[in-house]
């Protein structure tokens, strides 16, 4: 990536930096920034990863794992690496037997339907 220098301001508590990012190239950028005062230029930089704001990444190859009569696990990988703050929520529907039924030539078979959501969960990704 482009790396651009910023210019200190000085503020009430001594110097500050400010600088918008306007447009990241990608979806996150590094911001490094290094403190100087009467001792000297901090040797190491802090930094910070800046990431745009929009709709997290969609989420792949969902499956329940862990599957007790107390609850189960719903493991899932993202398609980018997410905000640690990132919360997504699952919508559980109840499924309910429904009696025999005769389709089409005759065959008899178990019929299921899907209710509205009975249930709703809110998922935290876990590295």
């Amino acid at each position: 990536g482009e790396a651009r220098k910023v210019a200190s301001v000085a503020g009430e508590r001594g110097q500050t930096g400010h600088y918008t990012l306007k447009r990241l190239q990608g979806d996150s950028a590094q911001v490094w920034c290094w403190a100087r005062n009467a001792v000297g230029t901090q040797l190491n930089p802090c930094r910070f990863i800046v990431t745009s704001r929009g709709v997290p990444g969609s989420l792949s190859r969902c499956k329940v794992t862990n599957h007790t009569a107390s609850g189960f696990r719903v493991t899932c990988v993202p398609r980018a690496a997410p905000d640690p703050l990132t919360r997504y929520t699952i919508l559980i529907y109840t499924q309910s037997k429904s009696e025999d039924k005769t389709i089409g030539g005759g065959d008899r078979t178990q019929g299921s339907s899907v209710s509205s959501p009975s249930n709703t969960f809110i998922v935290k990704l876990e590295r």
